[in-house]
């Protein structure tokens, strides 16, 4: 190896020409020498540099590899997470449409077992007429509905009534008669039924009356019975259509519909 030329000592701080001149050559002949033979870097590194610095690389090497694994775990359990997840929404999805097909067989046993209910009171206020309506005919029996149909029938066939009317007059759920009153000719009431009702149920009683007046040419009474009792504003509405409210309450009929 090339010997290096010894220190010289500068005087006032200044650096002569000649010795940077010195100095550059020497960096130079490093240089030529590291490149001519390798195996002088390393010593020359060690005598250079710190021991803190020359293990640099090798931690630089081991925490790259210690971040590969991390990034390998990482990614691994992300994708564990993501099945987990994945496997959660299937189920929640499964659940949720569970429940709506739940929900909607719910409602529709509900509405079967609400119309069920409605017609077996409908029912019952036919089997007792003469109790629905005391007060208002002496004995009431239920009317002639045949013969007031083929009524309607031939009103609707000559044009006299609209097919709604015609629908209107074969749709009460009741019509009664006094039972002295064989020819129908005196007072027919036509009513609805309803364990609960409201203004639509009211609207509808007066107007099924309304048509069957007009076919029979016999004077009619719009009524409702119910089972339940029914706040005072309806009370007003019931009196501008003329509807009577009857109330004829059934035990078989309180559970589900108590005041």
């Amino acid at each position: 190896m090339t010997a290096i030329a010894p220190r010289i000592e500068l005087s006032d701080g200044e650096t002569p020409a000649s010795e940077l001149s010195a100095g550059l050559e020497l960096v130079q002949q490093l240089i030529d020498t590291v490149t001519a033979h390798p195996e002088v870097r390393e010593p020359l590194l060690r005598a250079l540099l710190t021991e803190d610095f020359l293990a640099l690389p090798e931690r630089v090497s081991r925490l790259q590899e210690s971040f590969d694994d991390f990034r390998d775990e990482t990614r691994a359990e992300f994708g564990r997470v993501n099945a987990r997840i994945d496997a959660n929404t299937d189920a929640i999805a499964a659940n949720t449409s569970a429940i709506a097909e739940n929900t909607r067989v719910l409602r529709e046993i509900e509405g079967h077992v609400g119309r069920w209910r409605g017609a077996d009171y409908e029912n019952l206020c036919r089997a007792e007429i003469g109790a629905v309506l005391d007060g208002f005919l002496n004995m009431a029996v239920l009317a002639d509905r045949e013969g007031i149909k083929l009524q309607l029938e031939n009103a609707r066939a000559d044009n006299l009534i609209t097919r709604a009317q015609y629908l209107d007059g074969l749709r009460p759920d009741i019509i009664a008669r006094g039972h002295a009153d064989k020819d129908e000719a005196e007072l027919l009431m036509v009513g609805e039924c309803s364990i609960t009702f409201n203004r639509g149920d009211l609207e509808t009683a007066y107007r099924r009356a309304k048509v069957i007046e007009q076919v029979t040419g016999v004077r009619t009474q719009a009524f409702l019975v119910t089972h339940r009792n029914w706040p005072p504003e309806i009370e007003d509405v019931a009196r501008q259509l003329q509807v009577a409210i009857i109330q004829h309450q059934s035990d078989e009929h309180a559970d589900q519909y108590a005041d």
